[in-house]
C-alpha cells in the first residue's frame, strides 16, 4: 500500500494505492463470510480512524445497503435487511483520502457484493458492517441491458445475472 500526501489550503489530501491479489468469481465466493444482492440506500457518512499499516489516520465512508437476497450464509446473516458497507476514503474535517482500489457506491445503486467481516482490525466495523472483498473487485454493478438483468465490474464486459449466480453456486459446493 502507498501513500502520496499534499497540503492545500489547511486540507491533506492523499492517494492510498495497494497491491490487490487477483480474485476469480470462485476466490471471491469462497473467501466471502457473506454474498449480498441489493440497493445502495445512502452514501456518505465518513469517519477518520488510525490505520496502522501506514501509521496514518485515514478517512472511511460508511454506505447503508437494503439486502434484497444473500446468496451466501443465509442462515448467518439472513436477519439482516439493511448493513453498513465500509470503504476506505472519503472527506472529514480537514482530511481528504482517495483510496483508488476501493469500490465506489451511488445511492441508488443496484449491486451484487462479496462481503467479509475481516477488516484486519483497522476499520473497527459495527455489528451489521462488512468490507468488500477484494476492492474493487468485490462489486459487481447491476442493471438492465435489451430487457435482460446484467452485472459487470468497471471495465469488464457486462454478464448475465443468472451466469454469475451460477458460478457462485458453482464455486461454493
Amino acid at each position: 500500500m502507498s501513500n502520496a500526501s499534499q497540503s492545500t489550503q489547511g486540507t491533506t489530501h492523499s492517494t492510498l494505492v495497494s497491491a490487490w491479489v487477483p480474485m476469480d468469481i470462485r476466490a471471491l465466493s469462497q473467501e466471502a463470510d457473506t454474498i449480498a444482492m441489493g440497493v445502495v440506500t445512502s452514501a456518505g457518512q465518513v469517519g477518520i480512524t488510525d490505520f496502522k499499516p501506514i501509521d496514518r489516520r485515514i478517512t472511511y465512508t460508511d454506505y447503508n445497503f437494503r439486502v434484497q437476497q444473500f446468496l451466501k450464509n443465509q442462515n448467518a446473516y439472513g436477519h439482516l435487511t439493511e448493513i453498513s458497507v465500509r470503504v476506505l476514503g472519503g472527506v472529514q474535517e480537514e482530511l481528504s483520502i482517495d483510496a483508488v482500489d476501493e469500490p465506489q457506491f451511488s445511492e441508488g445503486e443496484a449491486t451484487l457484493i462479496f462481503l467479509s467481516k475481516d477488516d484486519g482490525d483497522f476499520l473497527a466495523l459495527p455489528n451489521d458492517g462488512f468490507i468488500v472483498l477484494g476492492g474493487f473487485q468485490g462489486k459487481y454493478s447491476l442493471s438492465i441491458q435489451n430487457g435482460s438483468l446484467v452485472t459487470a465490474r468497471p471495465g469488464e464486459k457486462p454478464v448475465s445475472l443468472n451466469h454469475l449466480v451460477d458460478q457462485i453456486r458453482d464455486a461454493l459446493l
